[in-house]
């Protein structure tokens, strides 16, 4: 075997180890996206009565935690079907995402400044459930903590409607208001 076959050899050895390595990332799922049901939690109301439905979602993700994808289908409100079944959201679809963390199980979720646009005082309040029962889904969050524009809210909205001082878990907010 002459020296032009053996670089040949080696080459296509390590070609082949480089394969392998990709095809078993791959299979992982690490460049693929994954398939996954959320629930979005959207306003109801029957009967002189507000409640949060939850909506089952189908989301492609390559996150291992897809709050991310979940929150801006969340923000897109309910579909055309589920507009029929009385479904509503208190979020404005012009709500963008800034920025999102999780430590100590709190989700820290900085939102732009149409977060506060829009809306009484039901609701403001319907918009915080809507939000901290959609993120709260997720087993490592147990609160969510508002940011708007990378600054902790104190006071949500601009007419200070509904006060915000600490993270907000489920046991804050009933899902019937």
């Amino acid at each position: 075997m002459n020296n032009r076959e053996k670089v040949i050899l080696i080459g296509s050895f390590f070609f082949l180890i480089v394969l392998v390595g990709f095809l078993l990332v791959l299979q992982k799922g690490t460049f693929l996206p994954k398939e996954q049901t959320v629930n979005l939690y959207f306003s109801a109301y029957k009967k002189g009565v507000f409640y949060l439905q939850p909506v089952s979602r189908q989301i492609k993700t390559r996150r291992k935690l897809p709050l991310e994808e979940t929150l801006e289908m969340l923000f897109a409100g309910p579909t055309p079907e589920e507009k029929l079944q009385e479904l509503s959201s208190n979020t404005p679809p012009t709500v963008k995402l800034l920025g999102l963390q999780v430590k100590d199980n709190i989700a820290y979720l900085d939102f732009s400044e149409e977060i506060e646009s829009g809306g009484g005082t039901s609701s403001m309040e319907g918009r915080l459930r809507e939000i901290v029962y959609t993120a709260t889904q997720f087993p490592e969050i147990k609160k969510v903590r508002f940011l708007i524009k990378g600054k902790e809210v104190k006071v949500f909205s601009g007419e200070g409607i509904t006060e915000v001082e600490k993270p907000l878990g489920r046991e804050d907010l009933p899902i019937i208001y």
